[in-house]
Protein backbone atom coordinates (compact mmCIF):
# COMPACT_ATOMS: atom_id res chain seq x y z
CA UNK A 1 0.00 0.00 0.00
CA UNK A 2 1.28 3.61 -1.28
CA UNK A 3 1.22 5.96 2.10
CA UNK A 4 0.64 9.68 1.56
CA UNK A 5 3.01 11.81 3.03
CA UNK A 6 1.89 13.71 5.78
CA UNK A 7 -1.18 11.28 6.70
CA UNK A 8 -0.68 9.44 9.41
CA UNK A 9 -1.52 5.76 9.95
CA UNK A 10 -4.24 5.88 12.30
CA UNK A 11 -6.05 8.15 10.49
CA UNK A 12 -5.61 5.65 7.23
CA UNK A 13 -6.42 2.43 8.98
CA UNK A 14 -9.60 4.70 10.37
CA UNK A 15 -10.87 5.47 6.70
CA UNK A 16 -10.69 2.01 5.75
CA UNK A 17 -12.50 0.49 8.63
CA UNK A 18 -15.13 3.16 7.91
CA UNK A 19 -15.07 2.08 4.55
CA UNK A 20 -15.69 -1.71 4.99
CA UNK A 21 -18.56 -0.58 7.82
CA UNK A 22 -20.26 1.27 5.27
CA UNK A 23 -19.88 -1.49 2.65
CA UNK A 24 -21.05 -4.08 4.68
CA UNK A 25 -24.07 -1.84 5.77
CA UNK A 26 -24.59 -1.45 2.37
CA UNK A 27 -24.93 -4.44 1.65
CA UNK A 28 -27.13 -5.42 4.65
CA UNK A 29 -29.84 -2.64 3.61
CA UNK A 30 -29.77 -4.47 -0.17
CA UNK A 31 -30.58 -7.44 1.56
CA UNK A 32 -33.22 -6.46 3.68
CA UNK A 33 -34.60 -5.05 0.57
CA UNK A 34 -35.16 -7.77 -1.26
CA UNK A 35 -31.64 -7.77 -2.95
CA UNK A 36 -31.78 -4.43 -4.38
CA UNK A 37 -35.06 -3.95 -5.93
CA UNK A 38 -35.50 -0.54 -5.39
CA UNK A 39 -36.33 -0.04 -1.95
CA UNK A 40 -39.46 -1.95 -2.06
CA UNK A 41 -41.07 -3.90 0.31
CA UNK A 42 -40.96 -8.00 -0.13
CA UNK A 43 -44.45 -9.25 -0.86
CA UNK A 44 -45.66 -11.74 1.59
CA UNK A 45 -47.64 -14.30 0.72
CA UNK A 46 -50.70 -16.22 2.60
CA UNK A 47 -50.13 -19.93 3.42
CA UNK A 48 -52.27 -21.92 1.84
CA UNK A 49 -54.82 -23.49 3.99
CA UNK A 50 -58.16 -25.62 4.08
CA UNK A 51 -59.52 -22.71 5.74
CA UNK A 52 -58.96 -19.77 3.28
CA UNK A 53 -59.39 -22.49 -0.01
CA UNK A 54 -63.02 -20.93 -0.80
CA UNK A 55 -61.34 -17.48 -0.84
CA UNK A 56 -58.69 -18.61 -3.43
CA UNK A 57 -61.28 -20.77 -5.36
CA UNK A 58 -63.31 -17.81 -5.68
CA UNK A 59 -60.03 -15.50 -7.01
CA UNK A 60 -59.57 -18.24 -9.90
CA UNK A 61 -63.74 -17.67 -11.08
CA UNK A 62 -63.06 -13.71 -10.75
CA UNK A 63 -60.13 -13.71 -12.96
CA UNK A 64 -61.79 -15.70 -15.59
CA UNK A 65 -64.74 -13.12 -14.74
CA UNK A 66 -62.34 -10.56 -15.84
CA UNK A 67 -61.10 -12.43 -18.74
CA UNK A 68 -64.26 -12.65 -20.06
CA UNK A 69 -65.15 -8.90 -19.56
CA UNK A 70 -61.90 -8.25 -21.73
CA UNK A 71 -63.59 -10.42 -24.46
CA UNK A 72 -66.68 -8.87 -24.68
CA UNK A 73 -67.11 -5.49 -23.13
CA UNK A 74 -69.25 -3.43 -26.01
CA UNK A 75 -69.75 0.26 -26.46
CA UNK A 76 -66.76 1.28 -27.41
CA UNK A 77 -66.32 3.83 -30.38
CA UNK A 78 -65.69 3.06 -33.59
CA UNK A 79 -64.94 5.58 -36.51
CA UNK A 80 -66.10 4.60 -40.06
CA UNK A 81 -64.12 5.76 -43.10
CA UNK A 82 -66.57 8.54 -43.72
CA UNK A 83 -65.24 10.27 -40.28
CA UNK A 84 -68.85 9.42 -38.37
CA UNK A 85 -68.57 7.74 -35.15
CA UNK A 86 -70.81 4.88 -34.51
CA UNK A 87 -71.71 3.44 -31.07
CA UNK A 88 -70.51 -0.43 -31.39
CA UNK A 89 -71.54 -3.69 -29.49
CA UNK A 90 -68.00 -5.45 -31.00
CA UNK A 91 -65.27 -6.83 -28.28
CA UNK A 92 -62.95 -4.06 -26.79
CA UNK A 93 -59.98 -5.42 -28.98
CA UNK A 94 -61.63 -5.40 -31.99
CA UNK A 95 -62.79 -1.72 -31.61
CA UNK A 96 -59.25 -0.65 -30.67
CA UNK A 97 -58.14 -1.60 -33.12
CA UNK A 98 -60.63 -0.27 -35.72
CA UNK A 99 -60.55 3.02 -34.24
CA UNK A 100 -56.68 3.01 -34.79
CA UNK A 101 -57.03 2.32 -38.43
CA UNK A 102 -60.14 4.81 -38.64
CA UNK A 103 -57.56 7.55 -36.96
CA UNK A 104 -55.04 6.63 -39.29
CA UNK A 105 -57.10 7.29 -42.51
CA UNK A 106 -58.70 10.45 -40.87
CA UNK A 107 -56.82 11.61 -38.90
CA UNK A 108 -54.95 15.13 -38.72
CA UNK A 109 -51.06 15.88 -38.88
CA UNK A 110 -49.66 16.50 -35.70
CA UNK A 111 -46.37 16.25 -35.42
CA UNK A 112 -42.91 15.65 -37.93
CA UNK A 113 -40.63 14.17 -36.68
CA UNK A 114 -42.81 12.67 -33.80
CA UNK A 115 -41.46 12.68 -30.19
CA UNK A 116 -39.43 9.09 -30.62
CA UNK A 117 -38.01 9.67 -33.78
CA UNK A 118 -39.09 6.46 -35.57
CA UNK A 119 -41.79 7.51 -37.56
CA UNK A 120 -42.51 11.17 -39.47
CA UNK A 121 -45.63 12.15 -38.24
CA UNK A 122 -48.65 11.49 -35.23
CA UNK A 123 -52.20 11.14 -36.31
CA UNK A 124 -55.01 12.91 -34.10
CA UNK A 125 -58.58 12.51 -33.99
CA UNK A 126 -61.56 13.88 -32.16
CA UNK A 127 -63.67 11.87 -30.03
CA UNK A 128 -67.25 13.33 -28.94
CA UNK A 129 -65.36 14.63 -26.24
CA UNK A 130 -61.98 14.27 -25.43
CA UNK A 131 -59.45 13.02 -28.24
CA UNK A 132 -57.08 10.13 -29.81
CA UNK A 133 -53.08 10.50 -30.58
CA UNK A 134 -51.69 7.71 -32.34
CA UNK A 135 -47.55 8.39 -32.50
CA UNK A 136 -44.84 6.63 -33.32
CA UNK A 137 -46.23 3.76 -35.75
CA UNK A 138 -44.86 2.03 -38.46
CA UNK A 139 -46.22 -1.01 -40.44
CA UNK A 140 -44.57 -3.45 -42.83
CA UNK A 141 -43.30 -1.43 -45.57
CA UNK A 142 -43.98 2.04 -44.37
CA UNK A 143 -41.21 4.23 -45.70
CA UNK A 144 -40.40 6.35 -42.66
CA UNK A 145 -38.91 9.02 -43.99
CA UNK A 146 -41.09 8.87 -47.15
CA UNK A 147 -44.37 8.21 -45.83
CA UNK A 148 -47.41 7.66 -48.60
CA UNK A 149 -50.21 10.03 -49.43
CA UNK A 150 -53.23 8.63 -47.24
CA UNK A 151 -55.50 7.96 -50.10
CA UNK A 152 -52.82 6.16 -51.87
CA UNK A 153 -52.70 3.63 -48.97
CA UNK A 154 -54.52 0.02 -49.49
CA UNK A 155 -55.43 -0.62 -45.51
CA UNK A 156 -56.32 -3.57 -46.19
CA UNK A 157 -52.52 -4.77 -47.16
CA UNK A 158 -51.09 -2.77 -43.88
CA UNK A 159 -49.71 -5.68 -41.97
CA UNK A 160 -47.86 -5.91 -38.79
CA UNK A 161 -48.93 -2.22 -37.32
CA UNK A 162 -46.98 -1.11 -33.90
CA UNK A 163 -47.46 1.97 -32.66
CA UNK A 164 -48.55 3.88 -29.47
CA UNK A 165 -52.26 5.29 -28.78
CA UNK A 166 -53.13 8.56 -26.23
CA UNK A 167 -56.84 8.66 -24.84
CA UNK A 168 -57.34 11.45 -23.25
CA UNK A 169 -60.77 11.28 -21.96
CA UNK A 170 -62.27 9.99 -25.25
CA UNK A 171 -65.58 9.89 -24.56
CA UNK A 172 -68.10 8.73 -27.38
CA UNK A 173 -71.85 8.17 -25.83
CA UNK A 174 -71.31 6.14 -22.75
CA UNK A 175 -68.12 5.03 -22.81
CA UNK A 176 -64.75 7.09 -21.91
CA UNK A 177 -61.36 5.73 -22.54
CA UNK A 178 -58.04 7.09 -20.69
CA UNK A 179 -54.70 6.52 -21.05
CA UNK A 180 -51.46 7.20 -22.34
CA UNK A 181 -48.84 5.78 -24.43
CA UNK A 182 -51.15 2.41 -24.91
CA UNK A 183 -48.95 0.16 -26.70
CA UNK A 184 -50.72 -1.39 -29.98
CA UNK A 185 -49.17 -4.71 -31.86
CA UNK A 186 -50.90 -5.70 -34.77
CA UNK A 187 -49.88 -9.50 -36.13
CA UNK A 188 -51.49 -9.92 -39.85
CA UNK A 189 -53.64 -7.39 -41.91
CA UNK A 190 -54.65 -3.93 -39.69
CA UNK A 191 -58.37 -4.96 -40.69
CA UNK A 192 -58.48 -8.83 -39.72
CA UNK A 193 -55.57 -9.38 -37.48
CA UNK A 194 -54.83 -12.96 -36.30
CA UNK A 195 -52.93 -11.36 -32.93
CA UNK A 196 -53.48 -8.45 -30.97
CA UNK A 197 -50.79 -7.32 -28.53
CA UNK A 198 -51.70 -4.08 -25.73
CA UNK A 199 -49.51 -2.94 -23.10
CA UNK A 200 -49.69 0.02 -20.78
CA UNK A 201 -52.30 1.26 -18.21
CA UNK A 202 -55.75 2.09 -19.85
CA UNK A 203 -59.30 2.90 -18.16
CA UNK A 204 -62.78 2.24 -19.73
CA UNK A 205 -65.69 3.83 -17.95
CA UNK A 206 -69.34 2.62 -18.90
CA UNK A 207 -71.85 4.31 -17.55
CA UNK A 208 -75.19 2.47 -19.98
CA UNK A 209 -73.97 -0.87 -17.48
CA UNK A 210 -72.15 0.77 -14.54
CA UNK A 211 -68.82 -1.30 -15.47
CA UNK A 212 -65.30 0.11 -15.25
CA UNK A 213 -62.49 -1.81 -16.16
CA UNK A 214 -58.40 -0.35 -15.30
CA UNK A 215 -55.19 -2.21 -16.64
CA UNK A 216 -52.31 -1.31 -14.87
CA UNK A 217 -48.71 -1.71 -16.29
CA UNK A 218 -50.22 -5.03 -18.17
CA UNK A 219 -49.45 -6.46 -21.14
CA UNK A 220 -52.23 -8.22 -22.85
CA UNK A 221 -51.86 -10.51 -26.16
CA UNK A 222 -55.32 -12.33 -27.33
CA UNK A 223 -54.02 -14.49 -30.53
CA UNK A 224 -55.98 -17.06 -32.35
CA UNK A 225 -58.40 -14.38 -33.73
CA UNK A 226 -60.69 -15.09 -36.64
CA UNK A 227 -63.14 -12.82 -38.27
CA UNK A 228 -67.18 -13.11 -38.68
CA UNK A 229 -69.32 -10.38 -40.29
CA UNK A 230 -66.34 -7.82 -40.15
CA UNK A 231 -65.94 -8.65 -36.24
CA UNK A 232 -63.41 -10.69 -34.59
CA UNK A 233 -64.34 -13.85 -33.71
CA UNK A 234 -62.37 -14.50 -30.07
CA UNK A 235 -64.40 -18.27 -29.50
CA UNK A 236 -61.26 -19.86 -30.01
CA UNK A 237 -58.28 -17.68 -28.62
CA UNK A 238 -56.15 -17.59 -26.18
CA UNK A 239 -55.60 -14.37 -23.84
CA UNK A 240 -52.15 -14.09 -21.91
CA UNK A 241 -52.41 -11.38 -19.06
CA UNK A 242 -49.63 -9.99 -17.49
CA UNK A 243 -49.90 -7.24 -15.00
CA UNK A 244 -52.88 -5.47 -13.02
CA UNK A 245 -56.75 -5.79 -13.18
CA UNK A 246 -59.43 -3.53 -11.15
CA UNK A 247 -62.83 -3.78 -12.40
CA UNK A 248 -66.55 -3.37 -11.71
CA UNK A 249 -68.46 -5.67 -13.65
CA UNK A 250 -72.37 -6.29 -13.58
CA UNK A 251 -72.03 -4.93 -9.63
CA UNK A 252 -69.08 -7.35 -9.05
CA UNK A 253 -65.72 -6.12 -8.05
CA UNK A 254 -62.48 -7.86 -9.21
CA UNK A 255 -58.90 -7.11 -8.29
CA UNK A 256 -55.73 -8.89 -9.45
CA UNK A 257 -52.37 -9.49 -11.04
CA UNK A 258 -51.46 -11.98 -13.31
CA UNK A 259 -47.93 -13.49 -14.16
CA UNK A 260 -48.70 -15.40 -17.66
CA UNK A 261 -52.53 -15.42 -16.38
CA UNK A 262 -53.74 -17.52 -19.60
CA UNK A 263 -57.27 -18.35 -20.64
CA UNK A 264 -57.66 -20.00 -23.53
CA UNK A 265 -61.06 -20.94 -25.23
CA UNK A 266 -62.27 -23.71 -27.86
CA UNK A 267 -65.93 -23.01 -29.00
CA UNK A 268 -68.40 -25.51 -28.62
CA UNK A 269 -72.20 -26.09 -29.37
CA UNK A 270 -74.12 -23.24 -27.11
CA UNK A 271 -70.88 -22.07 -25.43
CA UNK A 272 -67.15 -22.21 -24.71
CA UNK A 273 -64.62 -24.74 -23.12
CA UNK A 274 -62.49 -22.80 -21.16
CA UNK A 275 -58.35 -23.89 -19.54
CA UNK A 276 -56.76 -21.67 -17.24
CA UNK A 277 -53.84 -21.49 -16.35
CA UNK A 278 -50.41 -19.15 -15.35
CA UNK A 279 -50.32 -17.57 -12.13
CA UNK A 280 -52.45 -14.56 -10.38
CA UNK A 281 -53.04 -12.78 -7.23
CA UNK A 282 -56.21 -11.96 -5.96
CA UNK A 283 -57.45 -9.40 -3.31
CA UNK A 284 -59.40 -12.28 -2.11
CA UNK A 285 -55.96 -14.24 -1.19
CA UNK A 286 -53.09 -12.12 -1.43
CA UNK A 287 -51.15 -15.07 -2.45
CA UNK A 288 -49.47 -16.06 -6.26
CA UNK A 289 -51.61 -19.24 -6.83
CA UNK A 290 -50.42 -21.62 -9.60
CA UNK A 291 -53.56 -22.39 -11.70
CA UNK A 292 -53.96 -25.78 -13.63
CA UNK A 293 -57.54 -26.77 -15.17
CA UNK A 294 -57.76 -30.68 -16.21
CA UNK A 295 -56.79 -31.64 -19.41
CA UNK A 296 -60.04 -33.81 -19.64
CA UNK A 297 -62.97 -31.47 -17.58
CA UNK A 298 -62.46 -27.67 -18.50
CA UNK A 299 -64.19 -25.64 -18.10
CA UNK A 300 -67.85 -25.37 -19.50
CA UNK A 301 -69.64 -21.78 -19.92
CA UNK A 302 -72.94 -21.82 -21.98
CA UNK A 303 -74.50 -19.15 -23.56
CA UNK A 304 -76.81 -16.82 -21.27
CA UNK A 305 -75.20 -18.62 -18.08
CA UNK A 306 -73.66 -16.46 -14.66
CA UNK A 307 -72.07 -19.55 -13.76
CA UNK A 308 -69.79 -22.40 -15.25
CA UNK A 309 -72.01 -26.22 -15.94
CA UNK A 310 -69.02 -28.28 -15.23
CA UNK A 311 -65.65 -28.02 -15.10
CA UNK A 312 -62.13 -29.04 -12.65
CA UNK A 313 -59.48 -25.95 -11.89
CA UNK A 314 -56.51 -25.85 -9.17
CA UNK A 315 -54.66 -23.44 -7.55
CA UNK A 316 -51.85 -24.17 -5.46
CA UNK A 317 -48.90 -22.64 -3.74
CA UNK A 318 -45.67 -24.41 -2.06
CA UNK A 319 -47.26 -28.11 -1.94
CA UNK A 320 -50.58 -26.87 -1.04
CA UNK A 321 -53.43 -27.73 -3.63
CA UNK A 322 -57.54 -26.56 -3.63
CA UNK A 323 -59.30 -27.50 -6.53
CA UNK A 324 -62.57 -26.82 -7.16
CA UNK A 325 -65.04 -29.23 -9.72
CA UNK A 326 -68.13 -28.31 -10.46
CA UNK A 327 -70.19 -31.26 -11.30
CA UNK A 328 -71.15 -31.79 -15.01
CA UNK A 329 -74.35 -30.37 -16.20
CA UNK A 330 -75.09 -28.17 -12.85
CA UNK A 331 -73.71 -24.94 -11.12
CA UNK A 332 -73.19 -26.95 -7.77
CA UNK A 333 -69.21 -26.55 -7.02
CA UNK A 334 -67.29 -29.18 -4.35
CA UNK A 335 -64.03 -28.29 -3.20
CA UNK A 336 -61.01 -30.15 -1.98
CA UNK A 337 -57.73 -29.61 -0.05
CA UNK A 338 -54.72 -31.72 -0.70
CA UNK A 339 -56.66 -34.46 -2.40
CA UNK A 340 -59.74 -34.24 0.87
CA UNK A 341 -62.85 -33.57 -0.10
CA UNK A 342 -63.87 -30.80 2.26
CA UNK A 343 -67.28 -31.81 4.04
CA UNK A 344 -70.13 -29.74 5.11
CA UNK A 345 -72.23 -26.99 3.68
CA UNK A 346 -69.32 -24.01 4.63
CA UNK A 347 -67.11 -26.00 1.43
CA UNK A 348 -70.06 -27.03 -0.79
CA UNK A 349 -71.81 -24.50 -2.85
CA UNK A 350 -74.68 -24.58 -5.07
CA UNK A 351 -73.08 -22.18 -7.84
CA UNK A 352 -70.31 -19.60 -8.90
CA UNK A 353 -72.05 -16.20 -6.97
CA UNK A 354 -72.37 -17.94 -3.45
CA UNK A 355 -68.72 -19.47 -3.97
CA UNK A 356 -67.10 -16.13 -5.27
CA UNK A 357 -69.53 -14.18 -2.16
CA UNK A 358 -66.86 -15.47 0.44
CA UNK A 359 -64.14 -12.90 -1.61
CA UNK A 360 -64.65 -10.03 0.78
CA UNK A 361 -62.90 -7.61 -1.40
Amino acid sequence: MKIKKGVPMKKIINNKAMLVALVIISALALLSCGGGGGGDTPETNTTLTAGNAPQAAAGVLKAMDIADALQGLSGLMTTTSSSTTTVSAKSPISNIVNMTASALQNGQQQTQPSSMGNSMYSESIPCDEGTMVISDFTWDGLDLLNPPDKEDIDWNEVKNFKGYVTFKSCKKSTLTLNGEDVYISVTGSLTSPSAVTLSGSLDYTDTSNSTTISLDNANLVVSGISHVNSDFDMSNSTLVLTGGVQANVGGEDISFRGNGFTVKLKSITGGSEVQLSGKIRTACLETWLTITTSTTTPVKLMDGDACPTGGDVSASYEGNTVRAVIASGTNNISLYFNGTMLGGPTYTYENCTLLKGTCSP
